[in-house]
């Protein structure tokens, strides 16, 4: 997901509109926002601290959760 984050907030894709790709850099951010913590989590938990893993874990399934909604709403409920 970092490397997604990263990715996307270089490439901008010039046949988009100016409104999509702010979206999409807000977007990015908020990904790599949330993903940068539980990197950190996960590096701190290798060794000793098992609740950092489990922190790390926490903030994974909040952001999957999240996603998810979202694309069940655009899925089933957005409608053109």
């Amino acid at each position: 997901m970092l490397v997604f984050s990263v990715f996307g907030l270089v490439y901008n894709d010039p046949r988009n509109g100016q409104a999509a790709v702010d979206a999409n850099r807000n977007e990015y951010l908020f990904f790599l926002a949330s993903e940068i913590p539980v990197l950190l989590l996960a590096l701190i938990s290798w060794k000793r601290f098992k609740w950092a893993f489990w922190a790390g874990w926490g903030i994974n399934v909040v952001l999957s959760l999240i996603a998810l909604a979202v694309v069940i709403e655009f899925e089933f409920f957005w409608h053109w």
